[in-house]
This record gives structure tokens, C-alpha cells and sequence, in this order.
């Protein structure tokens, strides 16, 4: 499976894909967010590497230097 991020087939199984959704949540009064209502899978699909590269702070799309 391609991962839209990176356009590699780096998805082994669908399982082991992280699934892009939208929806709308609602601002919990304690801070935070409660539920994710009317939730629509768009059908992209992210490896877990990229996942974790955007989850630090990195672009996957961007080159080492070394």
C-alpha cells in the first residue's frame, strides 16, 4: 500500500496503516478535546515512519544533509 506522504509502498498490510479522518470535535470545559463526531475516512492512508517524523517536528519530504 502507498503512503501519501512519502508515495512509497511502505504499508504492509491494511492494519498497519494510519487512516486520515475528518470530523468535528468538541473543546472539553477541563481542556482537551471529547470525541470525534461525524467522522469520514478520506481513504489516504500514511506509513508509520512519516507518521512519527511528523509527530517530531520533521517533514518527511525534506532530505538528510549527510
Amino acid at each position: 500500500m502507498i503512503c501519501h506522504l512519502c508515495d512509497e509502498d511502505k504499508i504492509p498490510s491494511y492494519a498497519h496503516a494510519y487512516r486520515q479522518v475528518t470530523g468535528y470535535i468538541k473543546d472539553r470545559a477541563a481542556g482537551g478535546a471529547n470525541q470525534l463526531a461525524l467522522r469520514v475516512e478520506t481513504g489516504k492512508l500514511a506509513c508509520e515512519e512519516c507518521i512519527n517524523l511528523r509527530r517530531s517536528g520533521h517533514n518527511p519530504d525534506q532530505e538528510s544533509l549527510l
